[in-house]
């Protein structure tokens, strides 16, 4: 069948167009950076979104719609609550999990759930990509994995803020940071293999790294105006400007 990777020179995309199976699918490419525009006179069957999620999201996403007129639409973008709904019934939501500079081990090692209202959307996104050897599973609606996606990293974000605080606290008792690392170590090597195991992070110093956990958690503290998640923002928000404006 015939299959469009939107965005498919960006890092979630190239994944996708080297996984999906060529045997049994012919994969186009629908990339700003590639010159080559898939044929408008093809039936497709699925179209992959995954471009990044911008204030021209949605018009970009429509117009490649209108334009190829795919069966079915997966958006395995990361986008706030309610965005696949505005696609109509053909939509799926189904997030990529795993580190951005091996996200083809991620695809494959963590479930890729669907999010779909449709039954027969959802189970023909699901036999699509367990076709290629991807553990898909289905989930009622796709607001289930829009959100969960977007609390993820957010979680991520407050583990990140606790350290912050961590390194502030320490500091101001005088007392060495490291002994805030040794003391984590030491309780996880007295709980190993168990389910009381915390996260090993380093002191973030004021910034947080990667591309994709302030934009995220900006994205949920927009949509819901959390105090809690909007507090954690702007600790480092206002880091960030010190640093700029000293």
């Amino acid at each position: 069948m015939n299959v469009i990777v939107m965005g498919g020179c960006g890092q979630v995309g190239k994944a996708l167009v080297d996984i999906i199976d060529k045997k049994k699918n012919k994969v186009y490419i629908l990339d700003q950076k590639d010159d080559m525009r898939p044929s408008k006179d093809l039936f497709y069957e699925f179209m992959h979104v995954t471009i990044p999620y911008s204030m021209y999201f949605l018009q970009a996403v429509r117009i490649a719609i209108r334009t190829y007129e795919p069966k079915y639409i997966v958006i395995h973008s990361t986008v706030p609550v309610g965005t696949t709904r505005r696609f109509g019934d053909f939509a799926a939501h189904s997030p990529v999990r795993g580190q951005h500079n091996d996200l083809e081990n991620g695809i494959f090692n963590f479930p890729k759930y669907v999010g779909a209202y449709d039954e027969k959307t959802r189970a023909a996104v699901v036999d699509h990509l367990r076709a290629s050897g991807i553990p898909a599973e289905g989930w009622r609606k796709p607001e289930e994995t829009e959100l969960n996606k977007l609390l993820c990293l957010s979680r991520y974000l407050n583990d990140i803020s606790f350290c912050e605080v961590a390194f502030r606290l320490s500091r101001r008792f005088n007392v060495a940071p490291s002994r805030f690392v040794q003391w984590t170590n030491s309780y996880n090597d007295g709980y190993h293999g168990t389910k009381w195991v915390r996260p090993e992070l380093i002191f973030p110093m004021g910034k947080v790294g990667g591309h994709c956990v302030m934009p995220v958690s900006k994205m949920l503290v927009n949509q819901t105006r959390y105090d809690w998640l909007k507090r954690n923002v702007d600790l480092f928000e206002k880091r960030r400007h010190e640093r700029t404006t000293h």
